[in-house]
Order: C-alpha cells, then sequence, then structure tokens
C-alpha cells in the first residue's frame, strides 16, 4: 500500500514537497537493508524460535579493537543473539540473509522426527521452546528452522510435504506452528487440502479442514467441499450427512457443487432415496437441474448399473456443457458399454468424440477389427454442439477393455497412436499395460514397465525376484511410462505375481513400496485376501483374522473385503450341500446317484427375514467363532453407513439358492431392484441356481429369458446351470437341445458347459453316446491326442477334467506342517506390511 502512495506521488504533477520530505523516511527504512534484518530477527525472536544459519549465510562477528572477524558458534538461538549472549565484549555481529531451503527435497528425519513430538497435544507452548532451543544447539545448522518462524515458508513447506510420502507431517506443521503464535493464510489450508485430494490422502483433509476452523475461526465452501468429498472417498456416509448442517453452522451459503457431491455420494452408496431429497434440496437452494447435473449422475451411476432414461438425459446433456463434462460423461457411457462386454457400444460412444483436432481416428484403428468405421453414430443424432476431445480416462478404460479380451497386439497399437496423438500417459495407462500383458502371460515385459518407472534406489536384486530379466532382449518398443510410481501400478502387478509366485512377490511388492514411500492400500488388501482363499485354501476364521489385522495397519474394512470372505464361504457351503464331487464321480463309476434336497442343505451361513445392510440380511456361523471374529467389521461399515450393493445383494440369493429357497431369492431380487439397483448376469445366474436346485427347471428357462428382455444376454455360465439341472433329473435330451441352442444364440462352450453335457448323459447311463460327444466336443477346448481316441470313457473323463478343469478343492482345514508354514509365510507378510504402511 506504501510503495502505490509513493508512486502515484512521484507521477503527480502537483506533488508537495512537505509530502515528499514524509515519504522519503519509509522509504529510506524499507529499502534498508539492516531494517529488513532486523525485523525479521526480532520477529523470530519474539517467537523465540531458534534459526541457525548455514555456512554460506553464517553470522559473522566482527571484533572491534582487533578487526578480526569470526563466526558465531553454532546452535546459537535467536533468543540468545538478540540478549548479546555468546558475543564477547566489543563483538558486533554482522548478519546476513538467511537461507530459504530447498524445497524440492525432503526435510531431514530429525527434523520432521521434532514436528512429530511438537505436534503432541501433551507439549505445551513452553516445551516446545525449550525442545527448539536444543534442538538447535544440539543439532546444529538447518535452514528448515526459518520455516516456524516465517509463515511464507511455513506453507511452502506444508504444501510440499501434502505432496510427499510423510503428507500427515503437512497437518502436524500446521499444529506446530499454531502453537507457537503463528498466524496462517486461510488460503494456505485450501491449498494444502488441494494437494492432498490429487495424491488421495483423503484422511487427512477432514484434519485440515478442522484446523482452518480451529485457528481461524471460520471456514469456506471450498475446505467444506473438499470435506464432504473425504468422506464420500472413505465411505464415511454418516458423517457425509452433516454436510448442510456445517454449512449453516458457519454461515455459508451452499454451492451447487455442494449439492452434486451430495447427490453423487448417495448415489454411490446405492441411496437413491436420499439422493432425491439432496437434489430437491438443491432446487429449493436456488439452483436449478442443468447439463452439469446430469453429467454428475452419470458419472456415478455405475454402482447401480446402467439406466436407459440416465444414459439418454446424460447424451441429452452433451450440447450444454463444457468440454471437460462432456468427455466425463461419454467416459461414463463408455464404461457402461465396457461392463455389458458391448463391443459396438463402445464404438458408438468413441464415434462421438472429436474425430479430428484429437487424433480418435489415428487411436483406435483405421476400421480395424475391434471398431466399426467411425462415423457410425454422427455426434448430431444426439443434439451435441461440440465434439469433445477423449483424454487419458478414455484411453484407460479402451485399454482395459481390450486387456480383457486379451488383445494385446491392439492395447499396444491404442497406447502408441495415444502419444502420437500427444496425449501424455499417466500412472492409471501403466497399470492398464501391467494388467494387459499379465493376462496374456507376458510377466516380464509386466515387470519391465514396472521397473523403468521405480527410482534408481529400487535395488536391481528385488526387481529380478519378480521376474525382471536384466540384459533380456525386449520388444523393439516396449511401453515407457514417464509418470511416478503409484500404488494402482504395483497392485496391477501384484495381481499376476502373486498366484505364480506366491506371497514371497508380495514380500518384495511391500518392500518396493516401502522404498518408494507408496503404502498398500484396500485394493492390496483384497488381493492378498483373494489369494489366501482360492489358492492357499486358508480357513475363513484366519482369513477374516488377517483381515483385521490389514485394516488396522491400513485403512478401515470395505464391503469388498466382506465380499471375499462371504464368497468363500458360499462356495464351501455349495459344495457340501449339493455334492458335486460325489456326483461326478458316481455317474462315471456307474453307481446311483444320490439327490439332496433343500432339507439336507447344510445352515452354517444363516439368512435374516429381511435384506439388512451392509451384508443383505447374511449371518456369519457361530461355529467356529466367526461371527464374534466378523463383528467388529461389520459393525465399522455399519457406523460408516455403507449399504448393500449389487455383489452382495448376489452373494445373498446365492445363499438361498443354495438352500433351494426360490420365494425368498424372487423377494430379494425384487427388492434391489426397487432400491434402483440393476440385475446383471450373477444376479440372474443365482436365481436360476436356485430354480435349479429345487427342481424347477422351467422357471429357470423363464428367468434366462427375463434376463435377455431386461439387457443382460445369457452366458456360458447361465446354459451351464440349466445343464446342470437336466443332468440332476437325468434328461440327456432337453440338456442337448439346450446345448444346441447355445451354440446357436453365437456362444462358444466352455470346458465345464461340456463337462455338465457329458454329466447328463453319464447320469442317464448312455455311455456310448457320453464317449461319443465328448470325443466331438474335445476339440472345442483343446486339441486330443490321436492316441487316446480308443481309451475308455472312464479315463477320458478323468483326463479332460484334469486337463481343463481347476482343480477340485477339498476345502478342508489347514493342519500340521502345511497350516504352520501358512502362518509363518503370514507372519512375515504382517511385519512387512507394517514397515510399508507406517
Amino acid at each position: 500500500m506504501l510503495w502505490r502512495l509513493g508512486h502515484s506521488y512521484w507521477r503527480s504533477p502537483t506533488r508537495s514537497p512537505a509530502l515528499h520530505l514524509v515519504l522519503d523516511i519509509p522509504f529510506a527504512c524499507i529499502k534498508s537493508r539492516t531494517f529488513l534484518l532486523h525485523s525479521q530477527w526480532r520477529s523470530a525472536a519474539a517467537l523465540k524460535v531458534a534459526t541457525i544459519q548455514s555456512s554460506s549465510t553464517s553470522v559473522e562477528v566482527g571484533l572491534a579493537h582487533t578487526g578480526t572477524r569470526r563466526e558465531a558458534p553454532q546452535g546459537v538461538a535467536l533468543g540468545a543473539l538478540e540478549n548479546g549472549n555468546g558475543r564477547g565484549k566489543g563483538e558486533s555481529l554482522v548478519l546476513a540473509k538467511p537461507v530459504t531451503p530447498d524445497y524440492t527435497a525432503d526435510p531431514p528425519e530429525n527434523w520432521l522426527a521434532l514436528i512429530d513430538a511438537l505436534a503432541s497435544p501433551s507439549v505445551t507452548k513452553e516445551e516446545a521452546l525449550e525442545r527448539l532451543d536444543r534442538f538447535a544447539s544440539e543439532e546444529g545448522r538447518c535452514e528448515y528452522m526459518i520455516c516456524l518462524s516465517n509463515r511464507w515458508h511455513t506453507a511452502r513447506l506444508a504444501l510440499r510435504l501434502a505432496e510427499s510420502s510423510q503428507a500427515e507431517r503437512s497437518v502436524k506443521l500446521l499444529r506446530v506452528c499454531h502453537k507457537l503464535g503463528m498466524r496462517m493464510k486461510f488460503r494456505t489450508y485450501e491449498d494444502i487440502a488441494h494437494r492432498l485430494a490429487n495424491r488421495e490422502h483423503w484422511s487427512l483433509i477432514p484434519s485440515v479442514a478442522a484446523l482452518a476452523r480451529l485457528h481461524s475461526g471460520r471456514s469456506s465452501a471450498v475446505l467444506l467441499n473438499w470435506r464432504a468429498r473425504a468422506y464420500i472417498e472413505m465411505r464415511h456416509y454418516v458423517l457425509l450427512g452433516d454436510t448442510l448442517e456445517e454449512f449453516r453452522r458457519h454461515d455459508i451459503k451452499p454451492n451447487r457443487r455442494t449439492f452434486h457431491l451430495l447427490i453423487t455420494g448417495h448415489i454411490r452408496n446405492r441411496d437413491l432415496g436420499k439422493a432425491r431429497y439432496y437434489l430437491q434440496k438443491m432446487e429449493e437452494a436456488g439452483y436449478v437441474v442443468d447439463a452439469s447435473t446430469y453429467a454428475a449422475v452419470v458419472s456415478v451411476y455405475r454402482s447401480l448399473g446402467p439406466d436407459p432414461v440416465v444414459c439418454d438425459q446424460a447424451l441429452e446433456a452433451l450440447q450444454n456443457v463444457s468440454a471437460r463434462a462432456a468427455t466425463r460423461i461419454l467416459n461414463s457411457l463408455m464404461q457402461f458399454a465396457i461392463d455389458a462386454g458391448d463391443v459396438h457400444g463402445v464404438a458408438r460412444v468413441m464415434s462421438l468424440f472429436d474425430q479430428e483436432s484429437s487424433g480418435v481416428q489415428s487411436i483406435i484403428g483405421d476400421g480395424g477389427d475391434f471398431v466399426p468405421p467411425i462415423g457410425e453414430c454422427d455426434p448430431q443424432t444426439v443434439g451435441t454442439s461440440m465434439s469433445p476431445s477423449p483424454d487419458v480416462s478414455t484411453l484407460h478404460r479402451l485399454i482395459s477393455f481390450m486387456s480383457k479380451e486379451r488383445d494385446l497386439p491392439s492395447v499396444l497399437q491404442i497406447f502408441y497412436r495415444m502419444q502420437d496423438a500427444g496425449i501424455v500417459p499417466d500412472s492409471s495407462i501403466a497399470a492398464a499395460l501391467v494388467r494387459a500383458h499379465l493376462r496374456v502371460g507376458n510377466e516380464a515385459t509386466a515387470v519391465q514397465i514396472v521397473a523403468d518407472m521405480c527410482p534408481p534406489t529400487v535395488p536391481l536384486g528385488l526387481l529380478v525376484r519378480i521376474g525382471f530379466i536384466s540384459g533380456a532382449p525386449y520388444p523393439r518398443r516396449t511401453p515407457v511410462i514417464q509418470s511416478p510410481l503409484t500404488v494402482g501400478v504395483l497392485n496391477a502387478l501384484l495381481k499376476g505375481i502373486i498366484g505364480p509366485r506366491g506371497l514371497n512377490g508380495l514380500n518384495c511388492i511391500l518392500q518396493i513400496m516401502q522404498i518408494v514411500g507408496i503404502k498398500p492400500d484396500e485394493n492390496t488388501i483384497k488381493i492378498l485376501l483373494h489369494y489366501l482363499d482360492s489358492t492357499e485354501l486358508a480357513r475363513p476364521r484366519d482369513i477374516i483374522r488377517i483381515l483385521r489385522k490389514l485394516t488396522f495397519m491400513t485403512s478401515s474394512p470395505t464391503l469388498k473385503h466382506v465380499h471375499k470372505v462371504l464368497k468363500g464361504i458360499l462356495r464351501r457351503e455349495k459344495i457340501r450341500a449339493r455334492g458335486q464331487d460325489l456326483l461326478r464321480s458316481s455317474v462315471v463309476t456307474g453307481a446311483s446317484t444320490p439327490q439332496r434336497g433343500p432339507s439336507q442343505v447344510s445352515q452354517k451361513l444363516t439368512v435374516s427375514g429381511d435384506v439388512a445392510d451392509p451384508t443383505a440380511g447374511l449371518a456369519f456361523p457361530r461355529v467356529p467363532n466367526l461371527r464374534s471374529l466378523m463383528r467388529p467389521v461389520i459393525r465399522s461399515l455399519t457406523s460408516h453407513g455403507v449399504r448393500n450393493d449389487a455383489a452382495m445383494y448376489a452373494l445373498r440369493i446365492r445363499s438361498d439358492a443354495v438352500k433351494g429357497n426360490t420365494t425368498r431369492a424372487d423377494e430379494v431380487l425384487k427388492e434391489m431392484i426397487s432400491r434402483g439397483i440393476h440385475p446383471n448376469e450373477y444376479h440372474f445366474s443365482a436365481l436360476m441356481t436356485a430354480y435349479v436346485t429345487a427342481g424347477n427347471l422351467p422357471a429357470a428357462h423363464a428367468v434366462m429369458r427375463n434376463a435377455a428382455r431386461s439387457g443382460v444376454t445369457p452366458n456360458a455360465v447361465m446354459y451351464t446351470i440349466l445343464l446342470s439341472g437336466y443332468a440332476r433329473v437325468r434328461n440327456p435330451t432337453m440338456a442337448l437341445h439346450t446345448f444346441e441352442e447355445m451354440i446357436q444364440a453365437g456362444i462358444t462352450p466352455d470346458a465345464p458347459a461340456i463337462d455338465t453335457l457329458v454329466t447328463a448323459f453319464l447320469a442317464a447311463r448312455d455311455f456310448r453316446s457320453a464317449k461319443r460327444l465328448l470325443l466331438h466336443l474335445w476339440s472345442l477346448v483343446m486339441p486330443l491326442p490321436r492316441e487316446q481316441w480308443h481309451d475308455s470313457l472312464k479315463s477320458l473323463v478323468k483326463e479332460f477334467r484334469s486337463a481343463s478343469l481347476s482343480r477340485q478343492r477339498s476345502w478342508k482345514d489347514l493342519s500340521g506342517q502345511r497350516g504352520k508354514m501358512l502362518r509363518w509365510k503370514m507372519s512375515r507378510v504382517l511385519r512387512r506390511w507394517w514397515h510399508a504402511a507406517a
């Protein structure tokens, strides 16, 4: 302000000499270097904060009587300098400008440890000042001490820490500075919350919002919106419901983004009732439903399944939204098509992107096998006034879709053309490329992609242990991603290598995380639980114990973790209840097949009369103490307000199907639809299983026809369920008719379908037809050696099952040496996990 006044004065033609003399005094003081340094030292001394100068900016002391100069001793506090302590007789201080810290590098560990200690609520201001003086005298020079006396430096360091792996220390630094009496600018809290969101440190954002309110006595719409977004990402929907109350408490008017967050958050929680409630509140606040609202809704509607009405509204909104929002809408519509396996739907969405300016034509191919020629769907047919450009998220979805089809050449073609179009790939593209190579068994290239992203601190021997081949000739154009390594990339690699390399591969990934400074997340836990259940055949109670330990070290348990536990229990119940192993062995030997009805089904996994959240009414068995072990996990989900999702409803229907309770399975499906969740192939397959178990095959056929009318294309699993039903009732004629119907529908039969069809003829004791069918259909899944054509039927069936089907699990509890070895390996994993999470 003073500089502006002086500038206007000197440019004024009518300036007065008196005003000139008045302004000369402050100008001289401001320009004086001595005045600046003196003000800085007095400010620091008032806070009793020690600033230790670096060697290039040391405090020089001149001896007046001898003319000699010496440096002040290291570790002298500012208070001592202010009081004259540490200065000999006749000595004068020649102060130099302090050094600013290097904010591109991490602060020293001893200084970070000091911040951790000072941030404790038990440490008072006086104790904090004493520790600072002690640190200054013991540790020597540390340019980061200036951050405790200058809020500009504090803000820069806090922002740097928020983007690092030590993000929680940015919050501690704010607490320490406030304890020492420093008042930070309010914009600093908003910037830190933004940086934390970019690095997905959602658990720290509510603390930043609370500190801003505590330190400054106020809040802002930006901070409260970040707080609401953090609760959505942490799935804490109970606290999300207090958002509008927080706005009223601080007398802040919620904006359109606030309501969009509330609406989309409850849609992600499958709670359409509350989403409609906040939509009404948004209109009452004066914000009409516009195109941006439709864009926000369609971006999160995947949790409920594709809704044609929502998709049509989103397409109509394309002409009234920004280019960025239009890209988000098309990305969501593409994801709906990918989830349904609709190749032509993906092509239609891609045709809505800009064909020339963004180079879509060169990215997705020129009329190749994957997509029809661009232009099949004219953008004008949906009323778009502009064609948005694809972004990295668009191509990430496209690459993921092609990787599921195991089409690695198309994946690489999309990647290289994306680079040629000027789109810079990020870590999500790297994770998709890793998954694509692992799906086709190219583990070496997948590890090479991750190795190129690792910093030099990762030892080469650690990469070799997970499949890296040093000096091996790789393809001419191995994809190279110039992006920092993230937990998503390591999870993609872990999912592919944990099967062949076991827990040793997991230990290597955790060690890389520890070196790079990446913490395992909920997806890492899910991968480990799936491995323990499917490969190690761990007992459910052991899996639950491991889940509780991992979530304590990493994050809160999620509904996906409960899925893994329930799915393993239900699979065991299904095998015991139906006696599939006994059925297949008896029909091969010609013995009588025992029929088991619903009354013989094991009742270990109980269900309640309703579909209570969050487990859809599924209750864990009391023995062996599964319910008590799982109770804290369920209590955590309930306290967060988590509701049933589509997968949990599918598990509930499967549980009723195992027991043959078709009535209850129908009611669960109807209640799920009433909540706005659209059924998929898993729900219809589970309902068909219920009718097949009850022996009502016409009803199972009707369920598959209803699925086709609902937009769910029948797959090989649904037809295999029907084939198993006809095998149970010994009706090979209808089984063969159903198999022919599957082929006419364009569905390629897999090994389980062929095996179930042959089983139907074996159950009817038509061994000649069974052998002829097996020999005829064998080549559909694998080549048949010519020397085995004349083998017996029994040996052929055993050979086909051992070569094509997964090994049968005995589901016996681990005991003896194998159980001890697994527990020993898991103890090593838990120790490594603790270091990586810390």
